[in-house]
């Protein structure tokens, strides 16, 4: 795939998911979901309980799965960044991504937003195989 196509598709990606994300809430609800993304070449990151929307001003876990092709996945690091949309914002903490000691199984603590609206939260992730960049939009109400 060329560079062009992969930065449309992870555009796409990202605007769908906004989209899905926004779609299925009221205005004030705050529910945690399961949710999936997919990254490339069979990896995809799997959220057990992705809050939609994030709550504002409080301190938060986040616990993941790295998976290839459905199975648990090894990573050599993972860190993780955040931004809010719109501006040059960042994140007021400086969470940690910590393997939860199962194969494929991470956290991410101390995550706080202190500013509502629209987020983007960034994990890189180091494999054998390489880099990997996963995007999560989320809005912080």
């Amino acid at each position: 795939m060329s560079e062009a196509n992969r930065k449309t598709s992870s555009i796409m990606l990202l605007a769908a998911l906004a989209l899905a994300g926004e779609a299925l809430l009221a205005p004030d609800t705050v529910r945690a979901a399961p949710r999936t993304i997919t990254i490339a070449n069979g990896f995809s990151v799997e959220f057990a309980d992705f809050p939609r929307p994030a709550p504002l001003n409080q301190m938060m876990t986040l616990r993941f799965r790295l998976l290839q092709d459905g199975k648990p996945a090894a990573a050599k690091d993972i860190s993780i960044d955040g931004l809010r949309m719109y501006s040059k914002n960042g994140l007021p903490t400086a969470p940690a991504t910590l393997s939860d000691g199962k194969p494929g199984a991470w956290r991410i603590e101390g995550l706080r937003f202190h500013i509502a609206g629209p987020w983007r939260l960034v994990l890189r992730i180091q494999t054998n195989g390489g880099l990997r960049e996963v995007v999560l939009p989320l809005e912080v109400k």
